[in-house]
């Protein structure tokens, strides 16, 4: 007896030490908790290599047997060699110009590594070469990383359509929000269909997307849909709809926004989500059988006449203690416990936090990984090259911290790491789908909120009726204005302080740029000679900012 279990202790703990080597899915796992009590931080991290990517990284890389898998903003993955900082294969996925800002991190699930994309293709690859093992195409884009457990792996559509696959991109199962829950059977994606069945404009009732990411409790799928939270079991060879959640009353009781999404060890599941004029909230539920326990986490709760603003990323959990980033500098990282609020770090961010068994790590919007003591000390920075946003969420595996950045670069920090910060922009920002035909000419841009100086709010662009969706990107920012075009680009000012740039073609983000102080700033650009004017305001002070 002894010796068996001397015999097995050595076992289990090298098992468990492999297990900490990795990160297969998002935030670690299914639970997207973002919490590894296991591991250690070492206090000499420095920077072992950056690895040039293709595009912007707004996606989470995962790790598996010390290969780091990501995929960039152009749809292309790859599999990076964590030792050597090699890259030992490429993939570029399907869809052309149009296939960009993907959002969604892949996930491993044995030898495969599954990848969907904003062009609505998925993939299952063979984690050792980048073969295609299956191709599925979806029909609408995938904002949501899959979420892999009991064998097999689960996808949301960004129009909140859930499928159940092996591991090989087998479908078990399909089911669709939009047929089962807001009872419409035509073409979600175009507006005539919806006339028909409403007989009227579409509201707040017939939202529908699903732009974050779902969460994976057991056997139940957790996906935000339409401002509502679905719990959807798998029973096997079809799946059982246990609940769709609504939000309590709070400023309004239209269906919110979903802002981000989590769940911990114990089954409740935490929604940041928004309804009118930065109003908002944490919100906690927990399904114990048919019955729905809601409350929702204090200090989280902010509106239009009070302090504080709304958070854009999942939180992390321990132990009953919510961790959260917010895009206000001053208040980045808080500690919810009980009813009290602690600001651990001053710096913004919009990238969910990670604990460690000593620290909170997360990406700012400074363009620094923050590395944060939980138990009181001064954090600590690692630093990118050229200061772009962090806005994809960290990797923490085989004691190193993995970062993509917006500048195109996935940097990964180790002990003694002491490699020089790359000094060649990849030029991430130029456009490469410039805009074509007659109406391109600077002369149609619409360069300020009512698309001229005199405020006619008009510009024949030719359209007509049916219309298509063009593109659609997730945003981690409130906007109560029209977006400005000039130069082929399409400029946005969040409520909360960032400025983003993208390919008026195509969508796809050149550049972001945080700037601090900014509170409800409602206001839109004006673009002018190759220069933009933002009208920055914030509660102690309010700026004009001028970029190029």
């Amino acid at each position: 007896m002894t010796t068996r279990f001397g015999i097995l202790l050595p076992v289990f703990l090298l098992l468990s030490n492999l297990a900490l080597a990795d990160w297969p899915q998002l935030q670690g796992n299914a639970l997207r908790s973002g919490d590894v009590p296991d591991v250690t931080l070492k206090v000499n991290l420095g920077l072992e290599a950056a690895v040039p990517l293709t595009d912007a990284i707004q996606a989470a890389p995962v790790v598996k047997d010390g290969v780091v898998y990501v995929v960039d903003g152009s749809g292309v993955v790859h599999a990076v060699d964590i030792a050597s900082a090699r890259v030992q294969w490429r993939f570029r996925t399907a869809g052309g110009a149009g296939n960009c800002n993907n959002v969604a991190a892949p996930t491993v699930v044995g030898q495969f590594l599954h990848v969907g994309t904003t062009a609505g293709f998925y993939y299952v690859l063979e984690r050792s070469t980048g073969k295609v093992i299956n191709r599925l195409d979806l029909g609408e884009p995938i904002f949501s990383a899959p979420a892999a457990g009991n064998g097999r792996v689960y996808v949301a559509t960004l129009g909140a359509r859930v499928f159940a696959l092996s591991a090989k991109g087998e479908v078990q199962w399909e089911w669709d929000f939009v047929r089962e829950v807001v009872g419409f059977k035509g073409n979600r994606w175009l507006g005539a269909d919806w006339v028909k069945f409403r007989g009227d404009r579409v509201t707040w009732k017939d939202h529908f997307v699903c732009s974050r990411d779902i969460a994976l409790i057991g056997k139940t799928v957790v996906m935000p849909a339409g401002g509502r939270t679905v719990f959807l079991e798998d029973a096997g060879a079809k799946p059982n709809l246990r609940k769709v959640a609504v939000i309590p009353q709070f400023a309004g009781s239209e269906f919110p926004a979903t802002l981000g999404q989590s769940a911990d060890t114990e089954g409740n599941v935490y929604v940041q989500w928004h309804r009118r004029d930065n109003a908002g909230r944490v919100e906690s539920m927990r399904l114990n059988g048919d019955e729905l326990k809601v409350d929702f986490v204090k200090g989280t709760q902010t509106d239009i006449r009070t302090p504080g603003m709304l958070s854009f990323a999942p939180v992390a959990t321990r132990d009953g203690v919510v961790y959260r980033v917010r895009p206000e500098e001053g208040m980045g990282l808080c500690r919810h416990v009980d009813e009290k609020t602690e600001v651990l770090n001053a710096a913004a961010s919009i990238c969910p936090p990670v604990l460690t068994r000593k620290h909170v790590v997360y990406g700012g919007l400074d363009g620094k990984v923050h590395i944060v003591p939980l138990q009181g000390g001064k954090a600590r920075t690692l630093p990118t090259a050229f200061g772009a946003v962090i806005s994809a969420p960290l990797a923490v595996a085989d004691e190193r911290i993995i970062a993509g950045s917006e500048d195109g670069h996935l940097y990964i920090y180790g002990a003694g790491g002491k490699a020089p910060l790359p000094k060649r922009d990849l030029g991430i920002t130029k456009i490469r789908s410039p805009l074509k035909g007659p109406l391109a000419a600077g002369k149609f841009d619409w360069y300020t909120n009512y698309g001229d100086f005199a405020g006619s709010n008009s510009n024949d662009q030719g359209l007509k009726p049916p219309l298509r969706m063009r593109w659609a990107r997730r945003l981690e920012g409130t906007v109560k204005h029209l977006p400005v075009c000039g130069g082929g680009r399409l400029y946005t000012h969040t409520a909360e302080g960032q400025v983003i740039a993208a390919e008026q073609d195509t969508g796809r983000v050149l550049w972001r740029k945080y700037f601090p102080g900014g509170f409800l700033s409602f206001t839109s650009p004006l673009y002018v000679k190759g220069k933009l004017l933002v009208p920055h305001g914030g509660v102690k002070q309010s700026h004009i900012l001028c970029l190029d």
